[in-house]
């Protein structure tokens, strides 16, 4: 006769067990980015681009630096050359070439949020518009218009220090046309995830950045990893020694790892001002500039054999837009786990 299962004495498994900080936020007591203030702080917002693809050809910002309360006024002309984002870094803190609809053209530390509201709308540009391109199939064809100097045909460098001294780009492995030739059945197809605005977290990107000596910079951020923050600004920010702060997160979903320009954007202000500056982004201007996930196009050819997929063959496009921080990561990952779901 089989013996009575007796369940286990577990601490936690089985258990019921409240979330921790759960009474916090529901009670309003959880700290947030924008519940913080440091000493002296002033409050930072960019000008944004109203076209797609565009050179600044002028740009006035004398009415703006007379306005009382104003602490800054920064344009290309401004900001260091040297203080790149993107993977490979690549994206100035401020260019005169704009690349999207909401890039940033200009940037305004004052004592309100109000005083800078009125300071950016007193900032006159004039573009000379360029032709945009709106899918990466397009920007990678002969002739299309060039985002950056570096990047030739609009394509990413492979490589990516951050996560692997290897190029990320492909697998290969194995006679692809000899499995094709042993298939029973084979069908080929394209499949495409589109890139879509972000699903908006309650709490849009910023950061806080004070300058505690001309070479250390301290943020606070809305961020889901102070760590990375912390090491992927320090190789784009040379000779800065950074230190990452970060409170409660209100919901993230991928977007607000990095905080990239926010970060440059508040601690170039605050460099600019001599005080720690808060940046953040509106509402608005999250779903206009942040996408969920980096588009993706396929063309693949797939055989079977015995019921199991024998053969894969194809061409995987992204779409990272203007500008990226981890395409190459997010690459290895779908790389790998494409070989995870193959696997035999």
């Amino acid at each position: 006769m089989p013996t009575e299962y007796t369940r286990p004495k577990y601490r936690h498994i089985g258990e019921y067990r409240p979330r921790i900080d759960a009474q916090d936020i529901v009670t309003g007591r959880a700290t947030y980015l924008d519940d913080y203030r440091r000493p002296g702080m002033i409050y930072g917002k960019a000008l944004k681009s109203p076209h797609p693809h565009a050179i600044i050809k002028n740009i006035d910002v004398s009415k703006a630096k007379e306005l009382s309360g104003v602490r800054a006024v920064l344009t290309y002309e401004d900001v260091p050359q040297n203080w790149l984002a993107g993977m490979p870094p690549h994206r100035k803190v401020l260019d005169k070439h704009v690349r999207c609809v909401g890039d940033s053209v200009a940037l305004v530390a004052a004592d309100t949020m109000e005083i800078v509201e009125q300071a950016l709308d007193l900032i006159e540009v004039e573009y000379e518009l360029l032709e945009p391109v709106y899918f990466a199939e397009d920007a990678i064809k002969p002739g299309a218009p060039q985002l950056y100097d570096s990047m030739e045909n609009n394509i990413f460098d492979p490589l990516c220090p951050i996560f692997s001294d290897l190029p990320v780009k492909d697998i290969k492995k194995g006679d692809v046309e000899k499995a094709f030739a042993e298939c029973e059945f084979i069908t080929e197809g394209t499949a495409a995830y589109e890139k879509m605005p972000s699903p908006l977290a309650p709490e849009p990107p910023g950061a806080i950045a004070e300058w505690d000596s001309p070479t250390h910079l301290t943020l606070w951020v809305t961020t889901q990893g102070p760590n990375y923050v912390k090491g992927i600004n320090a190789v784009r920010m040379p000779g800065v020694d950074i230190d990452c702060n970060a409170f409660n997160v209100g919901g993230s979903y991928g977007n607000k790892q990095t905080c990239q320009m926010q970060v440059m954007d508040a601690a170039i202000l605050a460099k600019a001002a001599g005080k720690p500056v808060e940046f953040f982004l509106s509402k608005s201007e999250h779903l206009l500039t942040y996408d969920m996930r980096i588009g993706a196009k396929i063309h693949a050819k797939i055989g079977m054999k015995d019921g199991i997929v024998h053969a894969v063959q194809g061409e995987w496009l992204l779409d990272t837009g203007i500008s990226s921080d981890a395409a190459q990561g997010q690459i290895g990952v779908g790389l790998g786990e494409m070989q995870l779901a193959l696997a035999k």
